[in-house]
């Protein structure tokens, strides 16, 4: 049962739980029902008095914007409910406040519930980030590799030309009358020309093998934190003689669409450029997509 001043066991709990329950009224106020939770009191002081009402002038833009929306919900009746979505409100001593609103239809009044979404939101908001910025690197990372697939490419067409020169001019040079040691030279420089041609062309086979690896699938995705364990495990004794000290905050659940030993080669390259880049006895960290370093 409620009281006079809409006080109830479940108002009280939606106080606790950091909601706000207000009703619409005739004139269009938004009268605040039950428990009132200590965010609301130093958002806005006002709503502290008995039968207070939001100060819809006080709050935010998005917030006076967003009951337009609402009062279509309110007009349309029940089963209707529209929510704002994630905002912030700055209180009094400046903290700031993330809230979202919900407004719906409810025993045939129109209701208001606000929430400060606390720590869960914080949590999602911080996985969601880092997922951003994985997925930010492996864009810059893949673009890096495509620009370096061209370079090499156009370094080994430019290599490819120039040994079929020398081995044309070699092989129009053994068929001159020639004495017997310059065609032993001669054979020697065409059959050395003929192995850097082979080499030019294994370089550029492993290098594909390597970028078939960095644009893998989905499905084949590699664990972010296996990785970069394996790498650091790969270069402990390299850390352990410099006295570095190195301190991981993966997130354990973040995959990379890219081959493992591949992911693992490129991880061990950026520990070993941090290692390089950090004095004696300093701690290195881990914050990706990137690595630093700290005294």
């Amino acid at each position: 049962m409620a009281d006079a001043n809409g006080n109830s066991p479940a108002n009280a709990a939606l106080a606790a739980l950091g909601f706000a329950l207000f009703v619409r009224t005739e004139s269009g106020a938004l009268r605040l029902v039950g428990g009132m939770p200590d965010w609301l009191r130093s958002l806005w002081p006002s709503t502290a008095m008995a039968n207070a009402e939001l100060p819809v002038a006080e709050a935010s833009p998005f917030f006076e914007n967003f009951l337009i929306d609402a009062a279509e919900a309110w007009n349309a009746g029940a089963g209707t409910r529209t929510q704002s979505g994630p905002w912030i409100e700055t209180a009094t001593d400046g903290t700031e406040l993330t809230l979202e609103a919900t407004a719906l239809t409810a025993g045939g009044q129109p209701i208001l519930l606000l929430e400060r979404l606390g720590e869960i939101f914080e949590a999602k908001k911080s996985i969601l980030q880092k997922a951003r910025e994985t997925v930010i690197a492996y864009q810059r990372l893949n673009s890096e590799m495509q620009k370096k697939e061209i370079l090499l490419n156009c370094i080994a067409e430019e290599m490819n030309s120039a040994l079929a020169n020398v081995i044309t001019s070699l092989r129009l040079l053994e068929l001159e009358l020639s004495p017997p040691r310059t065609q032993q030279l001669v054979g020697l420089a065409s059959r050395a020309a003929n192995q850097q041609q082979l080499l030019i062309n294994k370089i550029l086979s492993v290098f594909a093998a390597e970028l078939e690896g960095l644009h893998a699938s989905g499905s084949s995705a590699s664990d972010l934190a296996g990785a970069l364990q394996a790498a650091r495990e790969e270069l402990a004794t390299q850390f352990e003689e410099k006295g570095v000290r190195f301190v991981a905050s993966t997130a354990s659940a973040v995959r990379v669409a890219m081959d493992a030993d591949h992911l693992q080669r490129l991880l061990a390259a950026l520990l070993e450029n941090a290692l390089q880049n950090s004095p004696p006895k300093s701690t290195a960290r881990s914050r990706m997509p990137s690595i630093s370093s700290s005294a």
